[in-house]
């Protein structure tokens, strides 16, 4: 009886989905797409701008500038993609692509709470000063609620829509839409069956979404961009 009605329950919330997302396929020319540059902010805000590193599975940083103070507060983030807000809150999703992929989405209501990082000193190792991947990057989850996280997930991009937070993710061999139920990112509306890698981290562009990729069964490069209710998935003219 319970598993009919969660089943009930994912079904509605499926059809919820497909009735208000429109999925298009198009045909462009790669060369219009201008990425951003590689040290620009992932986000900004009137209040904070928001940087990435990422020393790959030795971990990744999320650095919250406050622009009034100067002083810059941060999170282990492995590696962050996106920075999304609704209301006062602030949604940050990460994605590692190594080995089977790794995903996470957290939640921070004050970024002023988080810790402020401090550089250990360098090791010191027959004269020369070293140091070793992942020191400069935090390690601390203070002022950060985790929402949700998953290993075999890769998330390629978070936009928020109506007032709620929604996830491009690649799938085995697909490319789906995705929100959080109980602690769990779960498929709601499928948008591909392409078997593709992300070339680049997603960006806005003015109202866009933009998220490069490359099919890889074809080798044919492209993008996904959510504008609003509609994602469209863009490929390069062969």
């Amino acid at each position: 009886m319970k598993y009919t009605l969660l089943l009930n329950a994912l079904l509605l919330s499926s059809l919820l989905c497909q009735a208000q997302f429109q999925v298009k396929q198009a045909i462009d020319s790669i060369n219009k797409l201008t990425l951003p540059e590689p040290k620009a902010p992932i986000y900004e805000d009137d209040k904070y701008i928001v940087r990435r590193t990422c020393s790959g599975e030795w971990g990744g940083t999320a650095w919250f500038k406050n622009k009034q103070t100067g002083i810059e507060y941060s999170f282990a983030a492995t590696c962050p993609i996106s920075v999304n807000k609704i209301d006062s809150i602030y949604y940050v999703t990460s994605t590692l692509m190594h080995l089977v992929g790794f995903s996470s989405v957290v939640e921070i209501k004050d970024p002023n709470l988080m810790e402020v990082f401090v550089l250990p000193p360098a090791r010191k190792i027959k004269g020369k000063r070293v140091r070793y991947a992942g020191e400069t990057e935090s390690g601390s989850m203070v002022g950060v609620v985790k929402l949700a996280e998953s290993g075999q997930k890769v998330i390629l991009g978070s936009f928020v829509y109506n007032g709620l937070l929604y996830h491009l993710m690649r799938g085995y061999k697909d490319v789906y839409v995705a929100t959080i139920k109980d602690g769990e990112l779960t498929k709601v509306l499928q948008i591909s069956e392409d078997n593709i890698n992300p070339t680049h981290i997603p960006f806005n562009r003015e109202n866009e979404l933009i998220v490069p990729i490359i099919m890889t069964d074809s080798q044919v490069n492209g993008y996904i961009k959510v504008v609003g209710n509609t994602i469209t998935v863009v490929k390069t003219k062969v």
